[in-house]
């Protein structure tokens, strides 16, 4: 019998889930949840409860979704649904998602010949903290 995976949103602090669930909207949820919630395994099921939409995944997405959105700030976000971008989270030294799940990673450009090679530039993970001034790739 297969173990359910734990629900990130269960282990966060209150004040964490406060703060992603006071978005107006279903993509400002969302946004604030892989923003917030760096480098944790989250499931769709996460995503489709933050979101309270029919088409949850496409908040997710690029063109307009979080994966746009938040590589301004220099975050990834990667699918288990892709072996290339579970090697990337392996590469990255990160929470590796599995199918049905996706992973949110903050990244720079590499200053040397060290992290992934995505789009033609090598990428490095970096703390929450860091202040970012080029937008991560879209995977």
């Amino acid at each position: 019998m297969a173990l359910c995976p734990p629900n990130a949103l269960l282990r966060l602090p209150e004040d964490i889930v406060q703060k992603i669930m006071s978005g107006r909207s279903g993509q400002q949820r969302v946004n604030e949840l892989f923003r917030t919630v760096l480098e944790t395994r989250i499931t769709r099921n996460i995503v489709a409860t933050v979101a309270q939409q029919d088409d949850y995944m496409k908040r997710v997405r690029a063109n307009g979704g979080a994966r746009s959105i938040l590589a301004a700030e220099g975050i990834l976000i990667l699918s288990g649904d892709y072996k290339n971008q579970q090697q990337i989270a392996k590469e990255l030294d990160t929470e590796v998602p599995q199918r049905g799940e996706l992973v949110s990673v903050k990244v720079a450009p590499s200053s040397d010949t060290s992290g992934v090679l995505i789009q033609g530039t090598r990428w490095i993970r970096v703390p929450m903290e860091t202040e970012i001034t080029t937008a991560a790739p879209i995977v």
